[in-house]
């Protein structure tokens, strides 16, 4: 679970998946859980979003 470290990223991987937690539908903020992003969750054609980079690249 990376919502409790790291809250923007984990809503940041949710918006690229373009995936809406029953919780959002709701109105109400609940932390994700590897449950939220189990695989197949998504439904078949479901479209994600564009791929952003969430971290800054290091250069070394």
């Amino acid at each position: 679970w990376i919502s409790p470290v790291l809250p923007k990223s984990a809503h940041g991987i949710f918006d690229q998946l373009n995936w809406k937690m029953e919780s959002e539908l709701r109105g109400k903020e609940k932390r994700f859980s590897l449950a939220d992003a189990e695989w197949g969750k998504l439904p078949d054609g479901h479209v994600v979003g564009k791929p952003v980079p969430l971290f800054p690249r290091i250069e070394g």
